[in-house]
């Protein structure tokens, strides 16, 4: 099986990491607001995703790293499909040659459907609107960050190994 699985909240806590600067920086409480783009598009917002040597020094998810190489190990070929800033991209990628078996590692300015549903058997993501523009592309979505409105059940790690492991007809079929 060909799983896409995002990077940042899905392998990493990052998100809340930046929460954290945001308000040690700004005052601004983001309370498990998602990282938009849109809304901080200012650069002294942006800088922290822009360090060269972002990832180097974060800890994964310890049942991302236990599952995701799991399902590497049962044969599944893994592709990590993320956004990257220009800068932090080597980072990004030492830390997943670090912590993961992945095959790929697909820098993408978009995770839209368009491009991947139906090309992925599998994609895993801890935003529902992500998930939600896959109509081919099964997905799971994962319970790392504070649950955006959506479709999907919140599943931790070791639910979505079991699920791949031991797939319910209902959730294939």
């Amino acid at each position: 099986m060909l799983i896409g699985i995002d990077f940042d909240n899905s392998l990493v806590p990052s998100c809340t990491l930046w929460e954290e600067w945001m308000f040690n920086e700004f005052g601004i409480d983001l309370k498990g607001e998602h990282f938009n783009e849109n809304k901080y598009s200012d650069d002294k917002y942006l800088d922290w995703w822009k360090n060269p040597n972002l990832y180097d020094d974060m800890s994964p998810y310890p049942d991302a790293v236990k599952y995701v190489n799991q399902l590497s190990d049962d044969g599944h070929k893994i592709w990590i499909v993320t956004k990257c800033f220009d800068e932090h991209i080597d980072s990004k990628m030492r830390f997943c040659d670090k912590y993961f078996n992945i095959d790929r590692f697909l820098n993408t300015s978009f995770k839209k459907a368009d491009s991947l549903d139906g090309v992925l058997n599998l994609m895993i993501d801890d935003r529902s609107v992500i998930l939600e523009e896959f109509k081919i592309t099964k997905c799971f979505q994962l319970n790392t960050t504070v649950e955006e409105p959506g479709k999907f059940e919140l599943l931790s790690w070791e639910q979505i190994y079991e699920r791949i492991r031991k797939p319910r007809s209902k959730q294939y079929g």
